[in-house]
């Protein structure tokens, strides 16, 4: 992916993305233990089908990112998925073809009113930055905690985005994304924090979609190298309520479209 076709994506979100989705189909899996909103119209409960398709998004994620260098084969199990603590406890987004194999997946964690940044999954990965950057990204994130909890909004980590590399330079790059707005308004709106990788201009789409950096203003202060990942990676934050003008047309409809898409619950 690249600047250009970021721009190409953009002049096309006039026309909305998800006219564009053909036989593709959006899904969305709720984690465990959690009622899922009246505004998702369309839940299926099937225990079976929600532990196959979990896997299968941990195979996609084990599979591009193997691909891309960033973990190594130790990072993975006997299955080769690439498996989270917070998995259960996430809501996961996915794209698929008409036979239902894995093109795209992202990670939503929706956390309680008083949750705390020492409850969050983003503590590990400002954990491995130099010490000498850490403690404004603690602060940055606190800062979004605490705006959240005074307009009465949902928080929300955002990650584990993976799209399969044949799609990389495609309308699903974007579309995925965008889709972490639309959940956040069927959800009742929402603040958000995600990690994005530079490698594969992640972090580029989610800024042209709205996303802003948290931590310094200064553009050489804005990312970090993650050890773990082996790459430069930045935090951004987003509103759920402010996606870019440019793509509020796509935001708009795949908000439809998702209330009416399958959720399946274990």
């Amino acid at each position: 992916m690249c600047s250009a076709f970021c721009t190409a994506c953009a002049k096309k979100a006039s026309k909305s993305l998800v006219d564009r989705l053909g036989d593709s189909v959006l899904r969305a899996l709720a984690p465990a233990w959690e009622t899922v909103p009246s505004e998702f119209r369309n839940v299926r409960s099937d225990r079976e089908l929600h532990r196959s398709m979990l896997a299968q998004i941990q195979m996609l994620r084990g599979a591009v990112y193997r691909q891309d260098g960033a973990i190594s084969a130790s990072d993975l199990d006997a299955q080769g998925r690439h498996c989270q603590p917070i998995d259960d406890q996430s809501w996961h987004l996915v794209l698929q073809d008409a036979d239902r194999r894995m093109l795209a997946c992202l990670g939503l964690t929706l956390h309680p009113v008083g949750v705390q940044y020492r409850d969050l999954a983003l503590k590990g990965v400002v954990g491995r930055m130099a010490p000498e950057i850490a403690p404004r990204f603690t602060t940055a994130i606190e800062a979004v905690i605490e705006q959240a909890r005074k307009e009465s909004l949902q928080f929300v980590e955002a990650g584990g985005w993976a799209l399969d590399q044949k799609h990389r330079r495609s309308y699903r790059a974007p579309l995925l994304a965008c889709a972490c707005w639309s959940t956040g308004q069927l959800i009742g709106q929402a603040l958000a924090v995600a990690t994005a990788t530079k490698r594969n201009h992640s972090a580029e789409i989610l800024r042209r979609l709205g996303g802003y950096p948290l931590g310094e203003e200064e553009p050489e202060s804005q990312s970090f190298f993650d050890p773990y990942y082996q790459c430069e990676m930045e935090i951004l934050g987003f509103d759920s309520r402010r996606p870019d003008p440019r793509y509020a047309e796509t935001v708009a409809d795949l908000t439809d479209y998702l209330a009416f898409a399958e959720v399946v619950t274990p």
